[in-house]
């Protein structure tokens, strides 16, 4: 469980971390603490995308809830 444990730790950091200094940008440059969108400048949340089904593997579910509603709520792939 060690190993689990500290999985679960380092994405919990990651996904934090993004979420305090890059949301809603597509993902964290981690040496500025700031986002960037690398599909245009409007961006899609990619990094919050991204994280759903890791959110569900690891059974943080009252976060995995909250992103889905963030998404729903916040973003559009509208053109």
């Amino acid at each position: 469980h060690k190993l689990k444990d500290e999985v679960h730790a380092m994405f919990t950091d990651s996904f934090e971390s993004y979420m305090q200094h890059a949301y809603p940008y597509d993902e964290l440059r981690p040496l500025s603490c700031s986002g960037k969108n690398v599909f245009g400048p409007k961006g899609y949340a990619l990094t919050l995308i991204d994280s759903l089904d890791t959110l569900a593997i690891l059974g943080d579910f009252t976060t995995f809830d909250a992103a889905i509603r963030r998404v729903i709520r916040e973003i559009t792939f509208d053109v």
